[in-house]
Order: structure tokens, then sequence, then C-alpha cells
């Protein structure tokens, strides 16, 4: 729903202005690859921000979700915050499903993109390939130990996959193997009550 600006009067206005304020926020604290979304980034705040439009119930959060669309909810303590991370595509339930691992994905395709065009014009044997390769897995092993973004990667760029016909062709192919993490959407909490436990029982005296 859009969001209510307490000022002279209420004034009702789309969030999207307050929502990328956030996605800002994620990049400069270093937090690129994790979702705008819940209580520790996904909390929206405007000056004069009062409530929103039309308060969902969880119900409706899920009717939304089911469709691809992030739903604004405003908690019973007034706090106001984006509570999805998904993409508008649905059809398929993959990790490109969430919006946090397109991010993630467009950085990595970016980033990759960057590192590779400092050796267009090079020779296509074997030193240069060991090179960019180090530099990939540089680059990669930050993704997994530094940012905790992905739990997996391969880098093949060898003559596997550079075959006299591609370097004749003067092409030069990287296949990388790339999984990234998922994210704690919901909590099921399983409580189980065993049959015949006895109470434990302590005792406390003054010191």
């Amino acid at each position: 729903p859009n969001l209510i600006i307490r000022d002279d009067e209420e004034i009702s206005f789309p969030p999207a202005p307050v929502v990328s304020n956030n996605f800002i926020r994620k990049f400069t604290a270093s937090q690129q690859f994790l979702p705008v979304a819940g209580p520790k980034r996904g909390v929206l705040s405007a000056t004069n921000l009062s409530g929103v439009e039309y308060p969902l119930s969880k119900t409706d959060r899920g009717n939304l979700e089911e469709k691809g669309i992030n739903p604004i909810y405003q908690r019973s303590d007034g706090t106001i915050m984006v509570y999805g991370d998904d993409t508008s595509y649905q059809k398929f339930n993959s990790i490109l499903n969430n919006l946090s691992a397109r991010d993630t994905l467009i950085s990595i395709e970016i980033d990759s993109e960057n590192i590779l065009s400092e050796y267009v014009f090079e020779y296509n044997d074997d030193a240069m390939r060991t090179e960019v390769k180090s530099l990939l897995r540089s680059y990669y092993d930050t993704l997994l130990n530094g940012y905790g973004a992905i739990d997996y990667y391969d880098i093949i760029f060898d003559r596997n996959n550079n075959q006299d016909f591609v370097i004749r062709e003067n092409a030069a192919v990287v296949d990388t193997i790339v999984s990234i993490k998922g994210i704690a959407r919901k909590f099921i909490n399983r409580i189980t009550l065993r049959r015949g436990a006895s109470p434990t029982v302590a005792s406390f005296g003054a010191v």
C-alpha cells in the first residue's frame, strides 16, 4: 500500500522513493548482497511518516507474495517495513525468484566483466588463462568467505572449454558455476513435547 505522511494534512504517496533509500543504505554499508526486507534492512523511515494507507493482514501479504509483489507491512508497534524479497516472475520455484539473488547475479556479471575486459586482445594461452582464473578466484573467494553471499563456485577456463576451434574464432570462453545463498523467508518453529519426561526442580538459597 501507499505510505501516509502527516504534515498539515495526511498525504498518501507511493513507497518507491522511501524503499530506494534502503537500497542505497545497504550498498553504502557494504551489505549489497543482502535483501532489503525485514526488521534489519527493510524498515522504512521518512520525515513525518505516520503509517500505511491500508494495513495488510497475513492473508493479504500471502496473496501479494504469490504474485511476486513485496508488501509494505506495519507491525503492531508501528514499525513499517518491506516484508518480501520477490521478483515479479514466479512461474517456477527458483533461487532467482528472490530479488536479492537477482541483485547478487547482476553484481557478479558486472564485476566479472570488469575483470575480463582488461584481457581483451591478449593471447588466449595457458599463461593468460591462469592469470585471469586467479583474479576470478580471488573475487569469488571474497563473495564466499568475505560477504557470505554464495555457498559454492567453480571456474572453468582452460583447454577443455577453449579448444582450437574456439581460439581460431578469436574467442575465449569462461564457464562459472555458482550457488547463491538462500534466505530465511519464514520460520517453522517446531516444539516437541516429550511424553513421560519429569520436570527438573531446582532449589535456591540465599548466599
